[in-house]
């Protein structure tokens, strides 16, 4: 009974130091749902974390040439799987808008920061449309490699820009 009481005695300090007392803390639920609702619960510039945006704030740029490239080529599309410290991205299901029968899922693992093929790994699966089921089918490989291409190229112009400034 008395471990019990001690127990509960320091769960509850414990969590009343745990309020959000902090500077720039939220004060009420709608306050963090605002947030949220902008993009992160942690503010509009969380996702952008370690890179920094160009005057006109469509430029994202950083010491990771691959990943920002990567991160603005896949902003394009919905994403289903973004980690920052595992360096993936994964896509929701792509359909291609004269082609409503298949359709296109892409998971890139960056795996190095320089702007080369092979700092870059691309998973792609693609599915057809049978009756009202979609079935798993052998991709086009000509549209993985030309979105690496892509890429790559992105990166390039990224780390060539960084080292002007």
């Amino acid at each position: 009974m008395k471990a019990y009481l001690i127990t509960l005695l320091f769960c509850g300090i414990a969590l009343s130091s745990c309020s959000n007392n902090t500077p720039g803390g939220f004060d009420t639920a709608k306050e963090r749902l605002d947030e949220e609702r902008k993009g992160s619960a942690l503010g509009k510039d969380a996702l952008t974390w370690k890179w920094s945006k160009d005057a006109d704030e469509k430029t994202v740029t950083g010491d990771d040439p691959m990943w920002a490239a990567v991160s603005r080529i896949t902003s394009e599309h919905p994403i289903s799987f973004n980690n920052f410290h595992a360096r993936i991205i994964q896509t929701e299901w792509i359909t291609p808008a004269d082609k409503t029968d298949i359709r296109y899922r892409f998971t890139f693992h960056v795996l190095g920061k320089s702007p080369k093929a092979d700092s870059l790994e691309v998973l792609m699966m693609m599915e057809k449309k049978q009756g009202s089921n979609w079935v798993t089918a052998t991709p086009d490989t000509s549209i993985r490699q030309a979105l690496i291409d892509r890429i790559v190229s992105e990166a390039i112009r990224i780390y060539d820009q960084n080292k002007r400034d």
